[in-house]
Parts: C-alpha cells; structure tokens; sequence
C-alpha cells in the first residue's frame, strides 16, 4: 500500500485530472490551440512527463505499469481489470513479468486511473471494448434546442418549429427567432396595461435560450420554464424560475433582477452572471455566483454572495453560503458538458434522466463512492452510461423507457 506519506492530495489529484484530459483530448485530435500549449507546458516541465505521455500515445509497457498500481494499491482490483482488460492486456501471463517502481506507477495512474470519464470518452477507448449490456439496449440521442412559448393568452407555439424571423407581436414589444434557435424580445417602453406574461418552457431533453426585452440573456437547461413578462416597467424586473438557468443580467442599478423560485426564494442582482439549479427532485436549490454579486433570500434567513461563492436554499428554508466552489462545474451544462466534482452516482444520474428522457430505477446497492470526471453531452447515452461502467463496475440495462442500474 502507499504510504500515508506519499497519498496524493486534492490539488495534486485535480492536476492529474487537469492533465489526463488533456492527453485523452489529445489522443482524440480534439485538442484546442489553448489546450494544447497547456500540454506542451506539462511536457516541458520534465523528462520524465515527457516518457509518461509517450508511455500512452505510443505504446509502452503498460501492464507492468498497471501491475505496480495494483500492488502499491493504487488501483482497486476492479480498476485495475477494467484498464487492462481495455489495452488488451492479458492479466495471467502479464503477472510473471518484472514490476516497476512508484514513480512509473503514478505515471500511469495520470493516464489511466486520474484520467476520470472525460478522456474514457474524449478518447473512445471504451468503445473498442464495449460492455454487451449496454452495447445490445436500445440507444437514445441527447437532448436538444426546444422548448415551447407560452403566450399571455394561452397559445403555445412550438419555437424549434418557427422559422427565423417575427414569432409574434403583444403590444409594443415584438419576439424574434433569431439565428442560432434563440428568441429575443425588442426593447420597447409599455405602460403597464401593455404588459402581458409569457412562459418560456424546455421539455426534458431539451434547452432554449432568450434574450429578454432589457437585453437580460437566459439559458434555460432541461426541463425547465421561466416567467417573465413581454417588457419589464416598474421599480424591479421579476421572473419566476423552475428547474435551473443561468443568467447574464443587463446592468441596471435603480431597476434591480429579481429571480423567483417556487419554494419562494429569491435571488436579487443589479447585473452579474449566475446560476440557479431549484430543480424539485433536488434535495436544496443551489444558486452560483460567477460575476458581480447577488442577495439569496428565503424568508427571514439570506446569504450575501461574491463571485466563486454558492449559496444552499435547504428545504427547511435555511441559507448555507460556500466559498471557493467549482463554477465551471454549476454552468458545465450551459457549455454542453456533463461535469461531476466528486459527486454521487444518484446526482448524476438525475441529470442523465433530464437530459436523455429516462426514468432511473434501482436495483440493489448502488455504489457512494464520489466520481471525479467530464464528458460531453452530445453523445448517445450508451456511450455515456459505458464510461460509468467503466468508472463504477455499475451496470446499466434499458427497460422500455427505464434505466435499470445494478451493481453486480
């Protein structure tokens, strides 16, 4: 076993992530011009950063490599066949070959075990090996840009159905489809009798994005609707959210955005960039800060939030404010990714459920370990679900519209 001595710590844990990604993402040819001056500063750190990536993209000896985790206890029994089993490696002649010492091991363990769920799909090497539960059920695409728009007097129209250009006109105020699938509202001075309510909504498996008649953008995720109304007039702008959005607010000091939720929080800003996930399947309504600041309110309890911070509405109505917490992770959805900071299966999986159209059952123990990974979300949902499995051991099946999960 490792010594206590020698454990990684988180920071060093994040950068072997950091880093395997960007191999992973390499070996894909999927690489950006930033990303890839990120990995060739890595590379020039060391000699022997430069032998660990070799060691991956060209082939080395990777089941002595493996063999070492094993033994320093490093990888699990689990992880350790899953990996071999993925670079073909045969496991009972591999263990009469010489072992290597722990500055290799930890090499490999940047390349395999670190590398989480992102470079398993960034690569593709799982599908090389595909698991023949997952590879046999009934495979489902991702989720998409729809979501329907209901007016103040109740028609409904279908906005991936409408064609670019005038979707309809309420007073002064004119909605416009515009290229890229978002509609945007005209800016326009209404008195108040003018003023008329509308309802944006993404089904599950769906997201929209609007710009609002102050220039307030919204992206809305799956499952999701926002109320607002045609043009804002009065001494605040208010809209009701349910399920989860991020926000870009047009600055406006003495008019300030004010966001609803429906267990009566409130989320009030001047102008800033922010998160709210208030999803009812969600065991608290987590609001994060990006940019400027914002007031948490439920009842007589609030939280005053700063950039980098996450306030935690609970359902007893209590306010929990966090600092330091992993944005990049609350908006990974806006940025088409799935992003999971040590989170359990059941979190994610409800996000599986949402963006994919499938209901999750369980069967038996479900593993609590916390997963540590990234992946796209434009990929079917076998190739997500392999990744898991390949992370977890968890097991997947498809039962009409139902995700069955086991744990052998």
């Amino acid at each position: 076993m490792i010594n206590q001595e020698e454990a990684l710590d988180g920071d060093q844990l994040d950068e072997i992530f950091r880093i395997a990604k960007l191999v992973g993402k390499y070996q894909q040819g999927v690489l950006s011009r930033k990303e890839s001056g990120q990995l060739q500063q890595w590379l020039d750190k060391s000699p022997a950063n430069l032998e660990k990536f070799n060691a991956l993209v060209k082939g080395g000896h990777f089941a002595e490599h493996l063999q070492s985790l094993k033994e320093l206890g490093a990888a699990s029994d689990g992880e350790y066949e899953r990996v071999a089993e993925m670079v073909g490696i045969d496991v009972g002649e591999q263990r009469k070959r010489s072992r290597k010492g722990r500055s290799t091991a930890v090499g490999i363990l940047v390349v395999f075990i670190g590398v989480g769920l992102a470079a398993y799909i960034y690569r593709g090497g799982f599908t090389n090996h595909p698991d023949t539960s997952i590879a046999a059920m009934k495979d489902i695409p991702p989720g998409g840009n729809k979501a329907t728009l209901t007016l103040g007097n109740g028609q409904v129209i279908t906005l991936s159905d409408a064609r670019n250009g005038l979707v309809t006109q309420q007073g002064n105020a004119k909605v416009l489809k515009v290229d890229g699938g978002e509609i945007s509202y005209t800016s326009a001075k209404s008195k108040g009798q003018d003023i008329v309510y509308n309802t944006i909504t993404t089904p599950i498996t769906g997201e929209f994005k609007v710009v609002l008649s102050d220039g307030t953008q919204v992206f809305l995720n799956s499952s999701s609707s926002l109320k607002y109304p045609s043009v804002f007039a009065g001494a605040t702008r208010e809209v009701t959210l349910t399920g989860e959005a991020y926000f870009e607010v047009a600055r406006n000091k003495s008019v300030p955005f004010i966001v609803k939720t429906a267990n009566a929080t409130s989320v009030k800003v001047l102008g800033t960039h922010f998160d709210i996930m208030a999803y009812s399947d969600e065991p608290d309504i987590k609001t994060t800060l990006l940019e400027g600041s914002v007031l948490v309110a439920y009842g007589d309890n609030s939280g005053l939030l700063n950039p980098g911070d996450q306030a935690s509405v609970s359902q007893s109505g209590s306010v929990k404010v966090m600092q330091g917490v992993d944005v990049d992770e609350a908006v990974a959805w806006k940025n088409g990714l799935f992003q999971f900071d040590h989170a359990d299966l059941q979190s994610i999986l409800r996000q599986v459920s949402r963006w994919y159209g499938v209901e999750v059952v369980y069967k038996g123990n479900i593993p609590t370990e916390s997963i540590k990974g990234e992946a796209p979300r434009n990929v079917n949902l076998s190739k997500l679900l392999q990744g898991l499995t390949e992370m977890t051991g968890v097991q997947f099946q498809m039962d009409g519209n139902k995700l069955m999960v086991s744990h052998p």
